[in-house]
């Protein structure tokens, strides 16, 4: 059986999984909003998620496919055999059509992506992790099939693969390719991403020594081992894959004096918010408050605010969007969200200026804020109303804990 024959032969899985791959993608793109459409860096690192379980499947297969070429090649040769440079040929067959799949989910991430208008910055740092790990776990299967001779031990390599990412233990982190809930103001940690290429890189070393002369293979054995088994607890010490970006670093000026920030790569983002955002600090500053003048486009919790006096508006509110929603810019504009542990007095002063701006603008967001106290207090005379507006604003952006007092006729 020559090289040639080993490396098409090997691995036949993967055209049925691509098959699965392709019908849960499909139904993946008929969700209205799935996550992997949110963002760029959202879209590289959730195409890598299905290698969380499936190197497990990729290390038993190839260690499957080695063992049984191995066989074969003892009862039919007669003679003897370069069995590192078998090892080899099962490792590139195997590696070829497992690196065709991922590239069919990274094509499918990606071009989902696209057509939803995803913000933000591609992560080739990513990417290239997500490959050297399909080619890592290629290889562990392709040395533990070819060397042990041993039936049970493709089961048992995925047993105890999936057994590391079900057990909790600190070597699952670098098995874990999504470890990011929202990448909006994030960006990846170059030395984490580097030490978990570190470790498939090692075993890939031993593989492609296996067609070099019997000193420089051993040498390369040695190297590779030595590589992954350092890397290992470095990998899975807990170290943070992701870390904030401070987004006062990534700020801009625009119209009427507005500022926006968000994180790095957004910056696409900035002139629709401020151009939504021009016309309702306008109109805010005629009922006699005054409204940031730098908002944090955020999601979640995952942007750092500057400062107190910052609004925040929700990247879900302008991504994909010709218009930002009044209410999310009314909420931008009113809700103070830096007041370091705010009391449910505060918080309930908020809601009630939030339901009282929004009826002023015309617009409503049922559920958001206690409809009754916002229509007793629009019931009175426009003087009072705009007097209380004005005293509860300026308290409410200067994180006063004091219990807020109502007009007659209020009842929070």
């Amino acid at each position: 059986m020559t090289l040639w024959r080993i490396w098409t032969r090997t691995s036949y899985a993967p055209f049925f999984l691509a098959i699965a791959a392709v019908i849960e993608l499909l139904l993946r793109l008929g969700d209205p909003s799935p996550r992997f459409r949110f963002e760029w860096p959202w879209a590289t690192v959730l195409a890598g998620e299905w290698l969380v379980f499936g190197g497990a499947v990729i290390a038993g297969t190839v260690a499957w496919e080695a063992w049984l070429t191995r066989r074969r090649l003892d009862a039919f040769l007669t003679g003897p055999s370069r069995g590192s440079a078998n090892v080899f040929a099962v490792w590139a067959g195997a590696a070829t059509w497992w690196t065709m799949l991922h590239t069919l989910f990274l094509a499918v991430h990606l071009m989902a992506a696209s057509l939803s208008d995803a913000v933000g910055p591609v992560q080739p740092l990513i990417i290239a992790v997500q490959y050297i790990a399909v080619w890592g776990f290629c290889a562990l299967g392709a040395l533990v099939g070819w060397y042990l001779r041993w039936v049970f031990a493709a089961p048992l390599l995925t047993l105890a693969l999936v057994a590391v990412v079900l057990s909790g233990a600190e070597a699952q982190r670098i098995m874990w390719f999504t470890s990011a809930s929202s990448l909006l103001g994030w960006q990846p940690v170059t030395s984490s991403y580097a030490l978990q290429a570190a470790v498939y890189a090692g075993v890939l070393v031993v593989v492609l020594g296996q067609l070099l002369p019997t000193v420089l293979r051993r040498g390369l054995l040695v190297a590779g081992l030595v590589l992954s088994l350092v890397t290992v607890p470095a990998a899975a010490s807990g170290r943070s894959y992701w870390k904030p970006a401070v987004s006062a670093a990534h700020c801009a000026r625009q119209a009427d004096g507005l500022t926006v920030c968000a994180g790095d790569g957004f910056e696409s983002l900035y002139p629709r918010v401020a151009a939504s955002l021009t016309p309702v600090v306008r109109r805010m500053r005629a009922w006699g408050v005054e409204p940031p003048v730098t908002y944090v486009i955020a999601a979640g919790d995952s942007v750092r605010i500057p400062d107190r006096r910052d609004g925040v508006i929700s990247v879900a509110a302008v991504n994909g969007r010709t218009h930002v929603p009044p209410a999310a810019l009314v909420m931008a504009a009113t809700i103070q969200t830096g007041c370091a542990r705010p009391t449910s007095e505060q918080v309930e002063r908020q809601a009630i200026l939030y339901g009282w701006f929004l009826r002023e603008f015309g617009t409503d967001a049922p559920g958001r804020y206690p409809p009754q106290p916002v229509q007793q207090l629009r019931s009175l005379d426009t003087a009072t109303q705009r007097a209380w507006v004005q005293e509860a604003y300026a308290r409410a952006w200067a994180c006063d804990r004091t219990t807020p007092t109502y007009p007659d006729g209020v009842t929070p």
